[in-house]
């Protein structure tokens, strides 16, 4: 049979001649399954941008290969505060200022001083603001018809407000080793208000860099539960778990502070529910931009024109759409991920007045045994949302799992080695 096929090859049977046709040649269908198959490849560096994590290692700084896909890609960014958020932002004192209460001791006489440093003299905290200004002439002529202008307008709410907090716990930095022979094996316990929460049971084994991805979420009332403790534990078998370092925030100051820091601003408004950097806030960029020009008492911000001639007027600035979007941004961004135009050029001014951007901050432990020396470090962020405004759903920053790989080594040949081993006969 072989021989026959042959001898039919040399005869010039155009068999052969066909089957290669029918391959080289394909219809346009199946050129544009082919192309449209091409397209939907998952690209290699698309791995590398996968989840939440390639953000915050991006944000590190530490892998170039991360950051050129970031710039090329105009990913959304997230901002990495190397202290507390409070620090980075005057203790979010723009509203109010936060005044310890001290009980004088009736029965020392009142020559008595109350330490500063003693805490069992605190009794509370006031939080508010003292104004004081002159009345003119005019004023009083006017006071008959008409009250002088109130320096205080616009202010929050002093009613007590449900509020849903999360709480994202990152990594650990650097945490003081506790074991003998220089080990850690750390867990979190957290408490809001009078609600804790226990993660003993996930303790991770021996890491003073543990990459936790937890996240807690809290019912809270402010201003009652307006205090957050967050501790690290080192997990022993025998015997309590000791301390290893404790850090506190204050959530109310951050709730009430025009600079939106209960939930930090993203840098692009992406409304693709499948996009992994969907908009996180229950409020939408015009929305947080109202709501910060009524607390500074400013009118309402106004919108003109459209596409690359819209523009935006806020407390007397113009802000012109054109100056945010260039036209390579436009070709670079997924257009059909994000929301409309004024959303858009809402969440660049918000950005201009130096909102609190998507962040994490590092917080430093500290622990009463050694006064004054850091424990360690932690990297999180809050989130605080109204409870009756429908709060997103969670950010799943669970970490990587590990991978199994089989590493395979062949060696072909050898060149030049020096033999330096002998038989037993003495020879090399």
């Amino acid at each position: 049979m072989l021989g026959m096929w042959y001898g039919s090859e040399t005869a010039g049977s155009k068999a052969p001649a066909e089957t290669k046709s029918s391959i080289s040649k394909l219809s346009r269908k199946e050129t544009r399954k082919l192309k449209q198959e091409d397209e939907n490849k998952p690209h290699p560096d698309d791995v590398l941008v996968s989840d939440w994590w390639s953000k915050y290692y991006h944000a590190l700084g530490k892998d170039e290969r991360l950051t050129n896909v970031f710039k090329l890609r105009n990913l959304p960014t997230i901002t990495m505060y190397e202290y507390e958020l409070e620090k980075e932002y005057n203790m979010f004192r723009d509203l109010m200022e936060v005044i310890k209460l001290q009980r004088p001791d009736n029965e020392l006489g009142d020559d008595f001083e109350v330490d500063s440093e003693d805490d069992d003299a605190h009794v509370g905290l006031f939080k508010g603001s003292f104004k004081i200004y002159p009345i003119t002439e005019d004023m009083h002529k006017k006071a008959d018809k008409e009250h002088p202008a109130l320096m205080f307008k616009n202010l929050p709410s002093n009613d007590v407000e449900r509020v849903i907090v999360r709480l994202y716990v990152i990594a650990g930095v650097n945490l003081t080793p506790l074991d003998f022979g220089g080990g850690l094996d750390p867990y979190l316990w957290v408490k809001c208000g009078k609600e804790t929460k226990n993660d003993s049971a996930n303790y991770l084994t021996k890491q003073i860099n543990p990459e936790f991805g937890k996240m807690f979420e809290f019912d809270a009332h402010l201003p009652r539960d307006s205090q957050m403790t967050i501790m690290v534990y080192d997990h022993d078998l025998i015997g309590s778990d000791d301390v290893v370092g404790t850090t506190t925030i204050d959530l109310e100051d951050r709730y009430l502070t025009w600079k939106h820091a209960g939930c930090g601003v993203s840098k692009q408004y992406i409304v693709d529910k499948e996009n992994k950097d969907l908009w996180r806030d229950s409020i939408k960029p015009i929305g947080l931009l109202k709501k910060i020009c009524v607390l500074k008492g400013w009118p309402q911000p106004t919108f003109k024109g459209r596409g690359s001639t819209l523009r935006c007027y806020v407390n007397g600035s113009e802000y012109k759409m054109k100056y945010f979007e260039s036209a390579r941004t436009k070709k670079s961004a997924n257009d059909k991920a994000l929301g409309s135009d004024e959303h858009r050029l809402a969440l660049y001014v918000l950005h201009e007045l130096q909102v609190v951007p998507e962040h994490f901050e590092t917080r430093t432990l500290y622990n009463d045994d050694c006064p004054g020396i850091p424990q360690g470090k932690l990297h999180l962020w809050v989130d605080i949302f109204p409870y009756d405004r429908n709060p997103p759903l969670p950010i799943n920053i669970s970490p990587r799992l590990s991978e199994k790989y089989t590493l395979r080594v062949i060696v072909w040949n050898t060149m030049d080695v020096i033999l330096s081993d002998e038989n037993f006969m003495g020879e090399g």
